[in-house]
């Protein structure tokens, strides 16, 4: 493997990572939007903390 292709591959892998975090970020928005879960049960649910949750949380009540 060449040093482009292993540049290419870190960049896939990022960019794959970063869609993840984008989807999960998503997913606890509407479940905070949709549903009266907690935030610990949609942290345990989605394999997220709680505070990341709550920060969410906090970010949509501001809005």
């Amino acid at each position: 493997m060449n040093t482009l292709e292993i540049f290419e591959e870190k960049g896939r892998k990022k960019g794959v990572e970063e869609g993840k975090q984008e989807t999960t970020h998503k997913s606890v928005r509407n479940m905070i939007k949709q549903s009266s879960l907690t935030n610990e049960q949609i942290a345990s649910i989605m394999e997220v903390s709680v505070n990341y949750v709550a920060e969410i949380r906090e970010d949509l009540a501001a809005e």
